[in-house]
């Protein structure tokens, strides 16, 4: 599970070192030459990535209320969460809006290469303030904040009647090869409401109903994932779990086409822009259990490299930013083909994120708060100290 969440988090740098160079997406600075080879890929990873990613965390979430109650719970994500949130855009937002800007200006300005760029103002760089690519531990803050006010009232005895009727229809669900048909009636009805097909991306620190309600589900199926492991046992051995993969492949293609033919005859059409949310709703839970499946049955025993690209993952994802600009801006100038640009912009950008990792957090009270845990020794190579044992409990949250 822990290397699932890794992957989704890494899936996240690949979508926006590639997004500079498609012509779908926001990104703050957009190289001039573009390429439709990674759009399907940028889509599909759209659908699953985030509602995957929420899933694990309302099952980790679960867990950890479980084993250190109330005042735990709290006190642990607020460091983990809430600080690096804080921290995090405090550095990373000015940061960005200077890469970005500055990018703009020198690629439309008229004056000699040894002009200086004209100042930036404060208003430029905060006029517009907005979360970025921290907004999911944002919305991770409303949901932990619902956690502390319905687990307790769960476990009053005026509310078992419902809450196992809850946990019976969650079971049912699991086994069944249909549950992924029932579960999407719930996600539909938000997807009809955004604006790319898919769930959107938050656009500032508000927060949207929508978008809350659509990932409350997730993480609400992972919380009750975690209040029965056994279950965990049943997606192992699912035998269906790469069937389901494709599917769901298959649905959110035919989702986006009906998505892109509504919008390019420009006709509002109520039919099929609900046969599109339900094609992307219904490939949203085959991913889940699928991709949940195929981790459990291949990553049967700990991989000491994957498990040091998990406890990184975090860190990567935090910081990614305005290193990939720097790379996207730096590779502007080539003539190479974008295609080649993302990839070498990629490379270079998780090289470079992966020796900060290294060097400046996994041993450090930084890699502490990141991870729950410090590593002891630089002695060791990443792989070894990767493959250590250490307090799995610390890890997993």
């Amino acid at each position: 599970m822990d290397a699932l969440r890794g992957v989704m988090m890494l899936l996240g740098i690949y979508l926006h070192a590639a997004v500079a160079y498609s012509a779908y997406g926001s990104w703050p600075w957009k190289d001039g030459s573009t390429t439709g080879l990674f759009d399907v890929s940028l889509g599909l990873i759209h659908v699953f990535r985030m509602p995957v990613f929420y899933v694990l965390a309302g099952f980790f979430a679960a867990l950890l209320y479980e084993r250190r109650g109330a005042r735990g719970f709290l006190r642990n994500r607020v460091v983990r969460i809430v600080v690096p949130f804080a921290m995090g855009w405090a550095v990373l937002f000015p940061l960005v809006k200077v890469l970005a800007i500055g990018a703009a200006r020198l690629e439309g300005s008229t004056a000699s290469p040894s002009s200086p760029v004209e100042a930036f103002t404060l208003r430029e760089i905060f006029g517009r303030p907005d979360p970025m690519h921290l907004w999911f531990l944002e919305y991770l803050v409303f949901f932990y904040v619902l956690v502390l006010v319905v687990a307790p009232l769960s476990r009053h005895r005026y509310l078992a009647v419902p809450v196992g009727l809850i946990n019976r229809s969650f079971r049912a669900v699991v086994i069944s090869p249909l549950g992924a048909c029932a579960l999407a009636f719930l996600t539909c009805p938000t997807l009809y409401l955004m604006r790319d097909g898919a769930i959107d991306d938050p656009s500032g620190f508000a927060p949207e109903s929508k978008i809350l309600i659509a990932y409350l589900v997730f993480f609400g199926w992972g919380w009750l994932l975690s209040r029965n492991t056994d279950l965990l046992l049943v997606l192992r051995r699912f035998p269906h779990a790469p069937i389901f993969i494709v599917t769901g492949v298959v649905a959110a293609l035919l989702g986006y086409s009906i998505w892109y033919w509504l919008h390019t005859r420009g006709t509002p059409m109520v039919l099929g822009s609900v046969a599109s949310a339900w094609c992307l709703a219904l490939a949203m839970w085959l991913f889940v259990p699928g991709f949940i499946g195929i981790f459990f049955r291949v990553l049967e025993r700990p991989v000491p490299w994957i498990r040091y690209l998990s406890d990184s993952s975090y860190w990567l994802y935090l910081v990614h930013m305005p290193v990939l600009l720097v790379f996207q801006i730096a590779a502007e100038e080539t003539s190479w083909p974008p295609a080649l640009k993302a990839l070498i912009v990629l490379a270079a950008s998780l090289a470079t994120l992966l020796a900060s990792y290294h060097v400046l957090v996994r041993f450090t009270w930084v890699g502490a708060i990141l991870n729950g845990r410090k590593y002891a020794t630089r002695q060791r190579a990443p792989l070894a100290i990767a493959g250590a044992k250490g307090n799995t409990e610390e890890r997993i949250y």
